[in-house]
Parts: C-alpha cells; structure tokens; sequence
C-alpha cells in the first residue's frame, strides 16, 4: 500500500518538530542507539543565550554548577557546556548527560538512553521564565543527585572488568566490596582492613573498620571524626618522624544521610592533613549502621595529589566504597 503524499509530509514535519526540542519521536526501545560521548560529570545544557544569561541560567548554575564538598581546590560537581538549541546537533545528542530547558507548554520529563547510550535526559519547560526557575528549583537538587549516581554506576561497570577477588577479611565480616586490582592490602587487624593504590603522582587509600553495633540513638555521628582520627593516627604516619593523618578542622566536613546497601548510612566529606607535614587532600566516608549483623561498618577513602584535580579521582573512589554488599 502506498502512503499518500500528504500523509508523509505530515510524519516528516512532526519528526522534525520533535527533534528541534530535543524530544525523540519515538521511544528509544524500538531504536539501534549510538554509543554516547563525553568525560566524567561531564553535563550539555541545552537552551536558549538569553534564558542562560538570566534568572532561568542562575538557577541551572546554582544546582549543577556548585563547588562539590570536600575539596581542597573548587571544582564544580559538573562540567557544564551550555548550547543554544539551535546548536544541538547530532553530535551533542550523543552526549552521555543532557538537560535541555526551553520556554512552551508546561512539561517535566527525566529519562534514560534517548537519543544514546548510557545516557541520562532531563526536559523542562514552563510558560513564563518565572515558572521555570520554580520548576528548576523543585527539581534541580534531585535530577543533580540523579546524574552523580549514573555516573558512580557507570564508574562500578567499568571497574569489574579488573575486580580482585573479595579479601578474606571481609568474607570474615559479613562484606562484598568491588575492589579493583590496583589496590593491594597493607595492613589487616581484628577489626581492620588497609588498602592502597600507589602511583607516580597520587596515593589513593582505603580502609575499613568493623565494631559492635551502638544502639545509642543519640550517639549516630559523634564519633565519626574522633573514630577516624584515631585509626590514622596509629595506621597513617607521615614522612617525618611523628607525623600522622588528622582531619582538618579548619574547614569542617559535610555530613549526609544516605543508604548502602539498603542500610542507614551517613555520608562524610571532608579534607585531611598530615599533622607534622605538608601533606592533605580529600576523603570520603561511610558510616554504616547494619542492623542484620549488628555491625556498624566505616568504609573511607582518601586520595593525595598536589598537583592534581581531585573530583574525578574521588569519583572513582566514592563508586568502590558504594559497591559494598553485606553477604550475610
């Protein structure tokens, strides 16, 4: 059966209207999706000069363009290249994190794998400039969040094709961590495992602490810190004679409630220093409270690199300490 004229020049103008607003005509389960492009927390926004420039722009930026916590130098949480619409070709649409913002009928649509994949896509678009920075507001801290653990979760697929095997000592507690084989174990005591991963320029440490569970409610998160100076004190020294690991107060860390493994945890980022040295940088940690085996579980992870950015590389560690599976 033949289509009439009309009725193909009908379909071609709604394809076309659909990818000038960066909406797939289609769903992408009936589509052969190219691969997507792009660095670590890179992120493409997608809207207008003058939309970027103004109130609407000042929004985007205040949520996906803030320092991230717990670095010495700032960084962004992404790296964001804005585009006009125009400007939103077929290379851009491969891109591995879009969000494409745009004055019209009021819509809100977070999906996966729209124009490639693995791909995370974010639309908004509201009437009035007013409207779409109420709209930004509401749900930019949340489609932020969204975009970090897509790229946490492609960060643990890349690292299991060079896992080691789980250690021993975490078998023993009750634990499954997908640790990749550039770690290597330095140290193992009753109730702690050391890990390092050592490179020309940057040291990347972890370690892991198991004790009985504190059924103190009040207790949760006070000794988190004085717990973690006082591990680094004996198992990390300094170069000089006396120095050792403390975290630096100066700029107090940042706590968050989070889960791991569908237990309540409590996020810890924050900056270290060598106490006696020059020595510091970031750390990130996990305090975990399991109530199946009664254990409270502190996962942490540190990397030293002056003359490196550090986000990417926390990034990288934040994805290991989160593939942690307790087994029994």
């Amino acid at each position: 059966m033949r289509i009439p004229y009309y009725l193909l020049l009908a379909l071609l103008f709604s394809f076309c209207s659909c990818e000038s607003e960066g909406l797939s005509p289609t769903g992408s389960d009936n589509r052969t999706l190219p691969k997507s492009n792009g660095g670590r927390l890179e992120l493409v926004v997608v809207m207008e000069d003058y939309l970027w420039s103004g109130a609407v722009g000042e929004a985007v930026k205040r949520y996906f363009l803030r320092a991230q916590d717990g670095l010495p130098q700032v960084e962004s949480i992404f790296r964001v290249m804005q585009v006009n619409p125009k400007e939103f070709n077929r290379l851009l649409k491969n891109s591995k994190n879009i969000i494409y913002v745009k004055l019209g009928e009021a819509k809100q649509a977070e999906t996966r794998d729209q124009f490639a994949r693995p791909q995370t896509y974010a639309y908004f678009s509201a009437p009035t400039e007013e409207e779409l920075v109420k709209v930004i507001n509401d749900k930019g801290p949340i489609i932020a969040q969204n975009i970090h653990d897509f790229e946490v979760s492609l960060m643990q697929q890349s690292f299991k094709k060079a896992l080691q095997k789980n250690p021993g000592w975490l078998e023993q507690k009750g634990i499954n961590m997908g640790i990749p084989q550039s770690f290597s174990i330095e140290k193992q005591e009753e109730d702690l495992i050391v890990l390092w991963n050592k490179s020309r320029k940057s040291d990347q440490g972890l370690f892991i602490h198991v004790e009985p569970l504190n059924h103190d409610k009040y207790s949760l998160g006070q000794r988190i810190l004085p717990l973690r100076d006082s591990l680094t004190a004996i198992h990390f020294l300094g170069e000089r004679e006396g120095s050792f690991m403390r975290v630096e107060d100066f700029i107090p860390p940042v706590f968050n409630n989070t889960k791991i493994d569908d237990q309540f945890a409590i996020e810890t980022r924050g900056l270290w220093r060598t106490e006696g040295d020059f020595m510091g940088g970031p750390f990130l940690s996990y305090t975990i409270y399991n109530e199946l085996s009664q254990q409270k579980v502190t996962i942490d992870a540190f990397f030293y690199g002056p003359e490196l950015k550090k986000r990417n590389f926390m990034l990288e560690l934040e994805a290991v300490l989160k593939s942690l599976e307790f087994i029994n």
